[in-house]
């Protein structure tokens, strides 16, 4: 077994919104982190829509999840964990009455759970009571634009493109003004 430090600074995320493959008619997707672990989202029995996704209220170095699946304790799922699109975790969940937990390491702010194959009792549903993600927030600096593209936050080292609009008939871009430097 391999084993890393949680952080100090970690906290549990926000999850401001979600998307899901599809989702049971009473079970909805809203109902995996509304912090009823009575309540619960499910897909709707196919493989291809047996996945959730969750935004983050800000962007977070991950470093871990815990999920309580619906009949944790007598199932298993096949699992693909991605983050903004990249995979950071693959595998077998494990049976438990309560939280399975995953240590994970990556950073964003999006992070989608997939079942990538029948569960253990051979069926395509997946079913999520409650989830809780775990990280360090990310200190993010907003960056405005004006006449011209690239604006958004970012963290501090990330290099980022930015685009002069078109200029006027008769002009020419000249140079970027303003807090150019940091």
């Amino acid at each position: 077994a391999t084993y890393k430090s949680i952080s100090q600074g970690a906290v549990q995320a926000g999850i401001i919104s979600s998307t899901a493959g599809s989702q049971q008619t009473g079970n909805l997707k809203e109902h995996a982190y509304d912090g009823n672990a009575s309540s619960r989202w499910a897909n709707n029995g196919t493989l291809t829509n047996a996945w959730i996704e969750f935004k983050l209220d800000r962007v977070y170095d991950i470093e871990n999840l815990e999920v309580l699946f619906f009949n944790g304790n007598s199932r298993t799922y096949p699992l693909s964990i991605t983050l903004n699109g990249n995979s950071i975790w693959s595998g077998n969940s494990s049976l438990t009455s309560g939280y399975w937990t995953r240590t994970l390491s990556g950073r964003g702010d999006l992070l989608r759970i997939s079942m990538t194959g029948n569960n253990s009792d051979g069926s395509a549903w997946f079913s999520i009571n409650e989830i809780r993600i775990n990280g360090v927030p990310v200190n993010q600096h907003t960056l405005t634009v004006n006449s011209g593209s690239g604006s958004g936050s970012y963290s501090a080292g990330t290099v980022v493109n930015i685009t002069a609009s078109n200029a006027p008939a008769g002009q020419r871009f000249a140079q970027w003004t303003g807090d150019v430097a940091n």
